[in-house]
This record gives structure tokens, C-alpha cells and sequence, in this order.
């Protein structure tokens, strides 16, 4: 499945603000200084990835373009309709959804991204939140499209944190980011509930070494015919 570009609607103005703010980001990434950190066990994991994140990480997040082909989640808010046009431009896949909103269409999406070997991306506390708190989407792709879950954590050593709901953060340029990408986490080894739980408490404590079995060994095949809600 190749990367889909989506287009800004509202004519050639929003079409044009959505290429300066493109430009914009890739002239600010080029100034940061960035180190990605990957957990041993990720490394050696060939399967498809739900790369589960907070949303007010998902600007620090921009500074390190994916490295596998990844489609990302966007809602279906009027907000949502320029970030997904600016992610296509910056070579994300892109499908439309989320837990409170077009939720079914945006999970069936997710599962043929990953039944496709493609990555996910997911901010799990969006749209509206709670902050911190794992929506079942993520999860339930996991599960369905027989990927494994992945912790993301970002901390850029200057920034601006915005008084939204999601404790948005904006790197300054010339900041060092660092980005990290915990252990796969497998989405049939545990209940929905403890996987939640889990990846919450990564979130909090700064540590995306998840403890539990390996991840490889103890996840059971993708269902074949697993059933993704209508």
C-alpha cells in the first residue's frame, strides 16, 4: 500500500498555506539536532508496528521523518483536515478516524495498513483526551491487524508547551530531540485492560523497557479471520 498524499480542501489558499507551513516544517527540522533511540528487541522485529504516542508529542515527534513506511491516524475534525494534508506532504500515509468519530471506518484502515506490513501511527490519548490516557483504537488494530505495539516518547530540550488539553509541546529550532521507541509490546499477550495500563505507565515514568514476557516468542500468530468492527 503506498504512502496516500491527501489534499487540502478549501481552495488554492488553504492549498497554498498547507505547502508554507510543509516548507516550514522541513526548514525547522533541518535545524534540529535529533537522536532516535530504539529498544534492542524492536530492532530485531520484522512485524508491523501500531507506533502508539501522546498527542501534545506528535509536533516533537516531526523532527524524525519514519524510517518505514507509516500511515498515520487523523481525525476527522476541521483541524484534523489540514494535518493530514500536511503529513501527506511530508510523505506520511494517511487515514481518517478516530475513537470518538468516524472510529469503525478509521479502525478497518488501520487493520489493512498493517495486514499490508505497513506501519501505524496513533496518538492514543486523541482527539479531545484525556491526557495520558489509551483509547482502545490502537489496541484493537493491534490485535486485529497482527501488529505489535510500540511506546513512543519524545523530549526536545527546548520548547514551548502550549495551554491546551494535550500539554501540546513545540520544539524551538536548534534544539537537541530525542526520540524513543520502546519495546514491542505484543497485543494478543494481555488483556486490552493491561495493555492499556501498561503503555499509560510508560507514558508517566519515562521507562519504554515494558516489562513481561518477549515479545516475539509470546505473541500468538495474526488472526486471519478476525473481524474489524462495521
Amino acid at each position: 500500500m503506498s504512502a496516500a498524499v491527501v489534499e487540502a480542501r478549501g481552495g488554492p489558499i488553504v492549498r497554498l498555506a498547507c505547502a508554507l507551513v510543509s516548507w516550514l516544517v522541513r526548514a525547522w527540522r533541518a535545524t534540529l539536532r535529533v537522536r532516535v533511540v530504539t529498544h534492542p528487541a524492536l530492532e530485531a522485529d520484522t512485524r508491523p508496528r501500531v507506533l502508539c504516542l501522546r498527542h501534545g508529542a506528535s509536533t516533537t515527534l516531526l523532527a524524525a521523518p519514519p524510517t518505514r513506511p507509516t500511515t498515520a491516524l487523523v481525525s476527522r475534525s476541521r483541524d484534523g483536515e489540514l494535518g493530514a494534508a500536511l503529513l501527506g506532504r511530508l510523505g506520511l500515509g494517511v487515514v481518517r478516524g478516530s475513537t470518538s468519530r468516524g472510529g469503525a471506518s478509521g479502525l478497518r484502515a488501520l487493520v489493512r495498513v498493517l495486514r499490508a506490513g505497513r506501519d501505524a501511527a496513533i496518538a492514543v490519548d486523541g482527539p479531545r483526551g484525556p491526557r495520558g490516557r489509551v483509547a482502545p483504537g490502537a489496541i484493537a488494530a493491534a490485535r486485529l491487524g497482527g501488529g505489535v505495539l510500540v511506546p513512543v516518547r519524545a523530549h526536545a530540550r527546548w520548547a514551548i508547551r502550549l495551554g491546551t488539553w494535550d500539554a501540546h509541546v513545540v520544539p524551538l529550532p536548534f534544539c537537541q530531540v530525542e526520540i524513543s521507541l520502546g519495546a514491542p509490546l505484543c497485543a494478543r499477550s494481555a488483556t486490552p485492560t493491561a495493555l492499556a495500563e501498561a503503555l499509560e505507565k510508560s507514558f508517566k515514568n519515562g521507562t519504554l523497557a515494558l516489562q513481561g514476557p518477549d515479545a516475539r516468542s509470546a505473541c500468538l500468530p495474526p488472526p486471519s479471520g478476525g473481524t474489524v468492527p462495521g
